[in-house]
């Protein structure tokens, strides 16, 4: 174009209009991205879920009919896009494809995002604003999570608003939340894990190691707690002139054992009443000796249970979180429903592995709080 066109072109007009060349890809650019400041609003649930195709249909149908009782709105495109578990993914343009949408594959859809491009034509204004829409369901299949995801680029807050309100809504319908007990054993296995293993084995071994020497203090050699020894002082105490022999034969009985003992009431060399007296003294001693023995492994065998236990609780807990809990599902392929029939029948045999598995640590509880009373007392 020569410089003498422009002039023309600029100069005519007698209100200092001129005209400009433009074409249509540059003019629309203009228009949608540079007129209006966009702001964002963003909505995030991690929570399952289960979608169907036709709850994928149902938003399109929500949003449509909000619009259609508006003025100066249209949808000016909608897409919905699925990828895969084969890393493939697919984009449906339009609701007349999607409503002949069938996956004929044998994959697993792993998410599901739909968009929405709006146009906002306002009265007695030559200005045109663009409203995009996202809306996406989401799956990760190795964390074992799943997010719902919501943002609108707008130009009017009361309107995204009310559009978001409107897909909360749809989206509270198709959110699968986990049974209460979910939360509890979630906060429990925070405490049965292997930090929590090592102090608690920590803990078992010290109170094995108390206990064992309150045993040993408690149910040792000790002639002085002997009724028969009592015995044994009063009658040389009584019959004996002679006082240091006697407290001299006491010391003597004292570094005696059970064998020892008996073994000289079995020589005779006292009076009738004197080996009767240290027979007995063997027999209490042995029978000390026995508690103490016995004390010992009952204390070790009760510091293994106790470490079974908690090492079955921490299976449990993680196996309440996964009964409770629950897994998304977006339902487009013969596979996908495939794996949620599996899944609830999974579910269902499961029951009755867990509730026993349930009581039968309970039970196991109770018994050792039983045994570990009985040892205390």
């Amino acid at each position: 174009m020569s410089n003498s066109t422009i002039n023309d072109m600029t100069s005519s007009g007698s209100d200092n209009n001129f005209p400009l060349l433009i074409n249509k890809q540059a003019f629309a650019d203009l228009i949608l991205n540079f007129l209006g400041k966009k702001e964002k609003l963003t909505y995030n649930k991690n929570s399952d879920f289960l979608i169907r195709l036709n709850d994928i249909e149902q938003f399109h149908y929500l949003l449509t009919a909000k619009i259609e009782k508006e003025q100066y709105v249209f949808i000016d495109h909608f897409s919905v896009t699925f990828e895969y578990n084969d890393r493939t993914s697919r984009t449906i343009n339009g609701i007349e494809s999607l409503n002949k949408f069938i996956e004929t594959r044998d994959v697993i859809p792993y998410s599901v995002s739909m968009s929405w491009n709006i146009i906002l034509k306002y009265p007695n204004s030559e200005t045109l604003a663009n409203q995009q829409i996202e809306c996406s369901f989401v799956r990760d299949v190795e964390k074992n999570e799943s997010n719902v995801l919501v943002l609108i680029k707008h130009t009017n807050q009361a309107w995204s608003i009310e559009v978001l309100n409107l897909f909360k809504d749809k989206i509270g319908e198709l959110l699968t939340l986990p049974d209460k007990k979910m939360f509890f054993f979630k906060k429990a296995a925070t405490l049965f894990n292997k930090d929590s293993f090592t102090s608690f084995l920590s803990i078992i071994i010290l109170f094995f190691l108390g206990f064992s020497f309150y045993n040993i203090s408690t149910f040792a050699n000790n002639k002085n707690q002997s009724k028969a020894y009592e015995k044994l002082i009063d009658y040389y105490l009584y019959n004996k002139s002679d006082k240091n022999e006697a407290y001299l034969g006491f010391y003597a009985v004292d570094l005696m054992t059970p064998d020892d003992l008996k073994k000289i009431s079995n020589q005779k060399k006292f009076n009738k009443q004197v080996n009767i007296i240290l027979e007995d003294l063997s027999l209490e001693l042995e029978k000390s000796e026995h508690q103490k023995n016995s004390y010992f492994w009952d204390s070790f065998i009760l510091m293994l249970s106790l470490s079974g236990i908690f090492i079955a609780i921490s299976f449990y807990v993680g196996k309440a979180v996964e009964f409770y809990g629950n897994t998304s599902f977006i339902l487009l392929s013969k596979r996908s429903e495939n794996e949620y029939n599996d899944y609830q029948s999974s579910k269902i045999k499961s029951a009755v592995w867990f509730y026993s598995f349930g009581a039968t640590i309970s039970g196991a509880i109770a018994f050792l709080a039983k045994y570990t009373y009985s040892l205390l007392t």
